[in-house]
């Protein structure tokens, strides 16, 4: 890498004024499952709150085999300092060509390097990876490994900017095209990252890359060409993709995945569960088959063949937490609430969790037992004030008190929310309804103002901004927007007040007027 390249602003941004907190807990937890989003669909994550954030950035420069694991997405703001240095190496290790051999120099350096990124020390990163790009041509660019990194924090703006700087300082580089045709895959543009996968095609021909790294690229290139064929329903051409795959990697997770997801598109159900019992070999902590398929089923509109594997999985796996716990998920989205009782209860059998006191807290606040649903967020909360879910599902909750003093501290959590993630849509929603709920309506009108006009505005969001239209006397638009969100197909936190809202508003409608 060029010694003069500026990292100022990885520095800055990363390191200097951020306000989230030691290790970052909370974004780079929650910014490094995309890819399991990706595979397993939205509908497939435990119930969503009211932010629909926990897909982090949505962009990844390398979906490695490691992160095709299925892991239930709910629980990543769980998760250790240790396990997030093994997701932060990881992340590194899907970027970087080869395998790394214990005991090794590059395996100590990148070990190094994401410790030092969580101890906060950007120079020292930066000076690690210079140093081993130096001793070995295979590394990648500095820049894009920052770049990797400031992905998984949920800064794609950074990230991009660095990674600009990487085809800058690095041209033809097969590991910036990979990068660059990821990002547009990820961004669903299809003709960007055909451009690129040609683009990557010729830097493959370049006789001075190592067999390592043109073996590794070449994988890159064949997933590449995999998920485009997937997403543009040219099943064939995946099929052959795949099958080169698999002769190359029999086993890597990620090409077993896809290869049953192609064959349950062409309804080879047999096939496909063939190939998900050879993932669960290969990657034991994988999901069930049978929930796997029920996303699927899900995400293609049939609910009823979902419902069916997911009733299957049920009974199959009644004495295995996990799968419970994925059932009660699923439950608790198709607002099935007894269902998803009874699941938790076998969930919980060695012990509650968090994943299963933040269901019980959404069964609860759903059926408007808001004091229930406090008690549960506040202990989730004073174990984890930095999630950003729990803490904004905890000042819904005290809002809804007759207290003052813990509507107050409603108030207090949204605004620390919103600090911290001002542009996110979500926090400006939750603040404006609560300062919607605290009498001041001017206030709420520019927050939730702001939320609505997002394209992934939640019906929550929805039921914010019809309240808001409620106190100003605009009952036709406020009934409208209510409608839209009571057409919601999935988990509505605020459905009961919102069919209750609707039937006020229809009854302060003004008589239609008579033409004589």
């Amino acid at each position: 890498m060029n010694s003069r390249t500026d990292h100022s602003h990885f520095i800055t941004r990363y390191f200097t004024i951020s306000p989230l907190g030691p290790l970052m807990a909370l974004v780079l937890t929650v910014g490094l499952t995309p890819t399991v989003v990706a595979q397993y669909g939205p509908e497939y994550r435990a119930p969503q709150d009211v932010d629909g954030s926990r897909t982090g950035s949505g962009v990844q420069l390398n979906p490695g085999a490691d992160q095709t694991q299925i892991e239930n997405p709910t629980t990543a703001n769980q998760l250790s300092s240790e396990q997030v240095f093994d997701l932060l190496f990881k992340e590194m290790d899907n970027l970087i060509p080869g395998d790394f051999e214990e005991g090794s120099a590059q395996k100590k350096a990148v070990e190094d390097a994401v410790t030092a990124f969580q101890l906060r020390d950007a120079n020292r990163v930066i000076q690690i990876f210079k140093d081993q790009g130096i001793k070995d041509p295979d590394f990648p660019p500095t820049d894009l490994l920052l770049a990797g990194l400031s992905y998984a924090t949920r800064d794609p703006k950074s990230a991009r900017a660095l990674l600009e700087r990487a085809g800058t300082e690095s041209p033809g580089s097969p590991a910036v095209y990979a990068a660059f045709m990821r990002m547009a895959i990820n961004e669903n543009r299809n003709f960007d990252a055909l451009a690129l996968l040609e683009m990557l095609s010729r830097a493959l021909d370049d006789a001075s890359l190592s067999k390592k790294s043109k073996d590794f690229y070449e994988l890159q290139y064949l997933d590449g060409m995999v998920d485009i064929a997937m997403r543009q329903q040219r099943y064939s051409d995946a099929r052959a993709y795949l099958t080169k795959q698999r002769g190359l990697i029999p086993t890597n997770p990620k090409v077993l995945l896809m290869s049953a997801e192609l064959e349950f598109k062409e309804k080879n159900l047999a096939q496909s569960m063939e190939y998900l019992k050879q993932l669960q070999t290969n990657l034991p902590q994988t999901r069930a088959a049978e929930t796997i398929i029920a996303s699927w089923f899900q995400r293609a509109g049939q609910p009823d063949d979902a419902r069916k594997w997911m009733t299957e999985a049920a009974t199959k796996y009644a004495e295995n937490p996990q799968v419970q716990a994925e059932v009660a998920s699923w439950a608790v989205n198709e607002e099935d609430f007894p269902a998803a009782s009874a699941a938790i209860k076998k969930a919980e059998i060695g012990g509650e969790t968090p994943l299963s006191k933040s269901l019980k807290a959404k069964i609860a606040f759903a059926a408007e037992s808001y004091g229930v649903a406090e008690s549960h967020y506040q202990e989730l909360y004073n174990k984890n004030p930095d999630n950003f879910d729990v803490a904004n599902m905890y000042a819904l909750s005290l809002i809804e008190s007759n207290e003052p003093e813990k509507r107050v501290r409603a108030l207090e959590i949204a605004n620390r929310n919103f600090r911290a993630l001002p542009e996110n849509v979500v926090a400006q929603a939750v603040l404006g309804y609560i300062q919607l709920r605290l009498g001041d309506l001017e206030q709420a009108k520019s927050a939730i103002g702001r939320a609505l006009q997002a394209n992934s505005a939640s019906p929550e969001i929805g039921f914010f901004g019809a309240s808001v239209l409620r106190e100003m006397k605009q009952i036709k638009d406020a009934r409208t927007i209510l409608d839209q969100a009571l057409n919601h197909k999935g988990i509505f936190l605020y459905r009961s007040a919102a069919n209750r809202m609707l039937t006020e508003l229809n009854e302060e409608l003004p008589a239609p007027t008579s033409d004589k």
